[in-house]
């Protein structure tokens, strides 16, 4: 039993005891309520997550002087949170690859041991293990913690064929609408003439 259960163990007894059956019911539900300004771990660190950080962002006591102490409490938490991802490899969601729209995050520790991304295809809807191709994409992301500013960053992806075509069936469409052929498929041609 882990702590927050042995508490609610304690609290139904302690108003069952006090207070009847009546007052446990009162007492869950205003346990249970959250207040309109309760923030979670996970609102605190989707507010101040930043895809890439410079090592120079180090958050040291000095630099966060000027801080509240529960804005310096956010900015360690998101630091902590950042420092515990594995950059290597991205994973990306291809959902909407028709519109152009890729997201990409980076792996968490159980999905490095479960090889997510390295020895699987780093699409988070796809689990193909075989004939995966390493890209490394230019990735154009926008930064809420830093205002909106675009910044670009090349991330690699391992990616099995139909999510590769995936990633760049934009830029294929647009070279078929322009009637342009890539080089590799000239080279192709020339070997079948």
């Amino acid at each position: 039993m882990n702590a927050y259960d042995r508490h609610r163990r304690f609290i139904d007894h302690y108003v069952l005891y006090y207070g009847g059956a009546g007052a446990l019911a009162t007492a869950r539900e205003a346990a249970d309520a959250l207040p309109a300004n309760y923030t979670t771990e996970e609102d605190v660190i989707r507010r101040h997550h930043r895809f890439l950080r410079e090592d120079d962002d180090k958050e040291d006591d000095a630099a966060l002087a000027h801080l509240s102490h529960t804005q310096r409490w956010e900015a360690k938490l998101a630091r902590a949170y950042y420092d515990r991802l594995f950059k290597e490899y991205a994973l990306c969601d291809m959902s909407r690859y028709k519109t152009g729209l890729i997201a990409m995050r980076w792996r968490t520790q159980p999905e490095v041991l479960d090889g997510r991304g390295q020895w699987s295809c780093g699409n988070v809807a796809c689990k193909r293990d075989r004939d995966l191709t390493s890209w490394e994409v230019p990735f154009r992301y926008r930064e809420p913690a830093d205002g909106g500013a675009e910044h670009r960053a090349l991330v690699k992806l391992r990616l099995c064929p139909k999510c590769s075509d995936k990633l760049h069936y934009r830029r294929d469409r647009d070279r078929k609408k322009s009637g342009e052929s890539s080089a590799a498929e000239d080279d192709f041609e020339d070997l079948l003439l």
